[in-house]
Formats: structure tokens, C-alpha cells, sequence
């Protein structure tokens, strides 16, 4: 039965192979819904996850200067980029 089209288009085949116990567990949490549409929600919710996790933090406007243990990280308006901590460079 063919599926019906989606408005992302093109679909992309990735192969992934997991042992007979992660099977067996991800078919128990997926009960009926079918495997590709729960791997896809997975997906999904991984690079969301992934995609929160790669912004910057806020700057932090409290402290002094040289509290950020990054000594090489990108300065930016006298904060450190990494961890958001005012700089005295």
C-alpha cells in the first residue's frame, strides 16, 4: 500500500540495524502505531532536543569580569560566548 504524499516531499530511506532486544523494546513502546512513523517521531523530537541545545545561553549580566572559566572562547559584547559570563577581554 502506497503512502500518501506529504508536504516535506521526498522521502530519504536510512537503513538502521538495532539488536533483537532494542527491537523488541521499541516495538513495545510503539504499540500499533507503525515503525517508520514512531523512528520519524523520534527522529523528530532528537533534533528538536539538539536544535534547543546548539542556541546560545543568555548573557548573564551579573559578576565580574574573568568569572568565565573559557579562556579561548569567542567574546562577544564582553561576554563569553560558552557560558554567557562577563570577560575582561
Amino acid at each position: 500500500m502506497a503512502r500518501e504524499r506529504t508536504p516535506e516531499g521526498k522521502r530519504v530511506v536510512i537503513p538502521v540495524r538495532v539488536s533483537e532486544p532494542k527491537a523488541a523494546a521499541i516495538d513495545a513502546a510503539r504499540g500499533d502505531t507503525a515503525r517508520s512513523v514512531w523512528v520519524e517521531g523520534a527522529i523528530d523530537a532528537e533534533l528538536a532536543r539538539l536544535d534547543a541545545a546548539s542556541r546560545p545561553a543568555p548573557a548573564v549580566r551579573q559578576g565580574k569580569p574573568d568569572d568565565c572559566p573559557h579562556p579561548k572562547a569567542r567574546v562577544i559584547k564582553g561576554f563569553c560566548y560558552a557560558c554567557g559570563k562577563p570577560t575582561a577581554r
